[in-house]
């Protein structure tokens, strides 16, 4: 029986260290690359949501403070910036292109680093659909960008880029937004990943049936000396099942590999058509399969 399998990056979270205006030097002078990101930042999520934004030949628009999940900024106690900037593409206004950031500075105040959550499908393909390049050899798009090098390395700078091309399209802006030896790292793939999510359509024969298997399975209770565990805790998993209120029905199934309290990574089973708007892998999750 032939078998099928389609991987989605979905979400990166990655860092790299910025340099601010060294002490002595005036605040906001734009000389260092943080003084620049903070400027960006705080000027996107300034700007009228008339103006157009080019975004992998597309044009869109930022969505406001006003709108629920807009964008919106805020300084830190720091001294640098945390958000969000949400994009909506002018030709599909209800699609949302959403990047947080966060820009920390060091107590030298020298130093610091740049963290950008982003979804490279979003930013460039769509909704569960995996970017891909062009092979310069061949001219064509490889086959495969899940498992190709070439293809996650810039998948992986893409918020980078993103920010960088974004301060291009900026009036009066000169140079590039990020230092000579950033911008190295940044294209090199020297970036700093904290999490990363794929999502993995498998096929089944009864989806239904499946979650509620996997339920049964890993929750199930085996002996433990004079007491009972389950057995996803005997296998050294965490193990969690969100069900229907109403109807009971398994909605999900999260398995998280721990190192002590510490989560290494989780996998979620679920039926997209059933969680659409309704369930969100936690925060923590290294990766997950849908």
């Amino acid at each position: 029986m032939a078998s099928s399998e389609h991987v989605v990056l979905q979400s990166i979270v990655g860092s790299i260290a910025v340099e601010w205006t060294k002490p002595g030097k005036a605040a906001r002078s734009g000389e260092a690359e943080g003084d620049r990101s903070y400027d960006l930042l705080e000027s996107l999520c300034a700007l009228n949501p008339d103006e157009q934004i080019f975004v992998a030949d597309r044009k869109h628009r930022i969505v406001p403070l006003a709108t629920v999940g807009g964008t919106r900024w805020v300084e830190t106690l720091t001294g640098g910036c945390k958000g969000q900037i949400v994009l909506s593409p002018v030709d599909h206004p209800d699609d949302r292109v959403n990047m947080r950031f966060k820009l920390d500075k060091d107590r030298d105040g020298r130093s610091g680093r740049l963290t950008l959550a982003f979804n490279p499908a979003a930013m460039l393909a769509g909704a569960d659909i995996h970017p891909t390049i062009v092979n310069a050899e061949t001219g064509k798009m490889i086959a495969l960008p899940s498992s190709a090098a070439e293809v996650m390395e810039q998948m992986h700078n893409l918020g980078f880029v993103f920010l960088e091309f974004l301060y291009q399209q900026l009036p009066n802006e000169k140079g590039r937004l990020f230092a000579d030896n950033t911008w190295a790292a940044i294209m090199g793939g020297d970036i700093r990943i904290g999490r990363a999510q794929w999502d993995a359509h498998l096929t089944t024969r009864d989806r239904d049936r499946f979650l509620q298997l996997m339920t049964i399975i890993f929750a199930q209770p085996i002996a433990s000396g004079k007491g009972a565990i389950k057995l996803a805790t005997h296998l050294g998993l965490a193990f969690s099942a969100k069900t229907d209120a109403v109807t009971h029905q398994v909605v999900c199934v999260t398995l998280k590999k721990l190192q002590g309290r510490t989560p290494l990574y989780s996998v979620t089973f679920s039926c997209k058509l059933l969680v659409a708007g309704f369930f969100v892998p936690p925060a923590c999750e290294s990766w997950s399969r849908n």
